[in-house]
């Protein structure tokens, strides 16, 4: 729905689309490019949310070169900056148990978030 005018959706475009939910093995250990990690970042939240996906790619590139080796960067939402969002590093792999897909129209994952952005179908 980012980006759209109309908050009405299809349930057709709901059925072509699903939701994979993806169990931790482990806790995650995350960048925060985002608050306070921005400070310690020294740099102002204008780097991660770029409109030249180059800067984006030279800071991810940059962080998991780091030696700390974290397993990816936590960043606010572009679309919804109460929102966080997580870039997972290929490291992070064995963190990560075996995904379960369902489609989006049948899952209740997607009904709390059509209340919250007030979406309807059409």
């Amino acid at each position: 729905m980012r980006g759209r005018a109309n908050r009405l959706i299809a349930l057709a475009e709901l059925k072509e689309r699903s939701a994979t939910v993806v169990p931790l093995i482990r806790e995650l250990r995350l960048a925060r490019v985002h608050s306070d990690g921005l400070v310690h970042l020294a740099m102002s939240a204008a780097v991660p949310h770029a409109d030249c996906y180059d800067d984006c790619h030279d800071l991810a590139l940059s962080v998991w070169s780091h030696a700390d080796a974290v397993d990816g960067i936590e960043y606010r939402s572009r679309w919804d900056d109460s929102r966080v969002c997580v870039a997972l590093f290929d490291r992070a792999a064995r963190a990560l148990g075996t995904p379960s897909t369902q489609p989006l129209a049948s899952t209740a994952l997607v009904r709390p978030v059509m209340r919250h952005y007030g979406i309807g179908l059409s």
